[in-house]
C-alpha cells in the first residue's frame, strides 16, 4: 500500500508479514536523522544529518568506513538543504520551528537570505527540496513551488508532497497522496496508481532511472515513541506501476535512500547508515564518524 496523507498515517499504514532480513552490524552512526545520501562512486559519498540549528553534511572517501564533517555545499541532496554548486544552494531548514520559508545562499551556506516565504507555518515541514541549477529549484510541501529565475519569483507548479526527485528540468517525480510524474517541467502531472492508490512511496525515495526505484520508511511498535522500530524498503522495476516489499529490517527506521546501480545502495535512518550489495535484500550497518 502507498503510505500517504501524513507522516503519522504513512508510518501506521506500514504493516508486517515480511521475512526479517539478515543484518551484519559493524558500527552505528551517532547523531541525528540521516535525511539525505549521495554517492559519486562506491567510495566517495556524502550524507546530511537533520540537526539543530541547521543540517550538517559529512563526506567519506572509503565507502562509509570513516566520515568527516564538511562546511561547503553538497550538490545532490534533495531534503533540507540542496545545492546547485558548492557555493550556491537553497534551504528550508534554517528555521527549524517555522518551515515556511525558502532560503538561498551564495557562499556555501555560511550566510542565508530569505528567497520566498509562504503564509503557512509548517509548509515545508517534510523538507522536500531540490536545486536543478543555480537558477532553478523546487520545494514541496502543502504545495509544490518552482523558480527559474534564481528565486526572484516562485509559482505553484505541482501537487502537494513530502519529497521529490528531478533528473533534469523536464523529468521528475513528487511523492504525495500518490506518486506523481512530470515529463514537461511541471506543466502537467500524471499519477502512477492503480484504482486510485500508488504502491510506491514512503518517507524517502530514489529513482536510479525511469524504471528502477526504491522507497523507504519505518514504524514503531504500537506506533508509540520508544517502541521497537522496523525499517521498510519497497522496490519497483517498472516506474512505480508494480512494487515489491523487500525484507523488513528490525531495529531501524529509514528516512533516505540512494543507489549507485541496481545492486549497490545505502539507506539512512535515525542515527544509522546501512549499505546493501544485493539490491536491498540484506543490509550492513556502516561506520559514519
Amino acid at each position: 500500500m502507498k503510505h500517504w496523507k501524513s507522516l503519522i498515517v504513512s508510518i501506521m499504514l506500514l504493516s508486517g508479514g515480511l521475512a526479517l532480513s539478515q543484518i551484519n552490524s559493524t558500527s552505528r552512526l551517532p547523531g541525528d536523522k540521516v535525511d539525505s545520501i549521495f554517492f559519486l562512486d562506491a567510495n566517495h559519498g556524502f550524507l546530511q544529518e537533520q540537526s539543530s540549528p541547521h543540517p550538517k553534511a559529512y563526506e567519506t572517501l572509503d565507502g562509509g568506513k570513516t566520515w568527516k564533517e564538511i562546511e561547503k555545499g553538497v550538490p545532490g541532496f534533495r531534503r533540507g538543504r540542496s545545492f546547485a554548486t558548492k557555493w550556491k544552494g537553497w534551504s528550508i531548514d534554517e528555521n527549524m520551528f517555522d518551515h515556511s520559508t525558502v532560503y538561498r545562499t551564495e557562499d556555501g551556506g555560511r550566510t542565508w537570505v530569505a528567497s520566498f516565504k509562504t503564509q503557512s507555518a509548517g509548509e515545508f515541514v517534510f523538507g522536500g527540496l531540490q536545486a536543478i541549477s543555480e537558477e532553478e529549484a523546487w520545494a514541496v510541501g502543502v504545495h509544490a513551488y518552482h523558480t527559474t529565475d534564481g528565486g526572484k519569483t516562485w509559482e505553484i507548479r505541482g501537487p502537494a508532497g513530502t519529497g521529490l526527485q528531478f533528473f533534469d528540468s523536464e523529468h521528475g517525480w513528487i511523492d504525495g497522496d500518490k506518486l506523481w510524474r512530470t515529463d514537461d517541467g511541471g506543466r502537467t502531472w500524471k499519477s502512477i496508481d492503480k484504482d486510485g492508490k500508488s504502491c510506491f512511496g514512503g518517507l524517502g525515495f530514489f529513482f536510479l532511472d525511469e524504471n528502477h526505484a526504491w522507497a523507504v520508511g519505518g514504524k514503531t511498535e504500537g506506533n508509540m515513541e520508544g517502541g521497537a522500530e522496523t525499517g521498510f524498503v519497497t522496490v519497483t522495476k517498472d516506474g512505480g506501476q508494480t512494487c515489491v516489499e523487500l525484507p523488513q529490517v528490525p531495529g531501524q527506521f529509514f528516512l533516505s535512500v540512494f543507489f549507485l546501480n541496481e545492486q549497490e545502495g545505502w539507506v539512512g535512518g535515525i542515527g544509522s547508515l546501512l549499505k546493501t550489495d544485493d539490491g536491498g535484500h540484506t543490509w550492513t550497518v556502516v561506520s559514519a564518524k
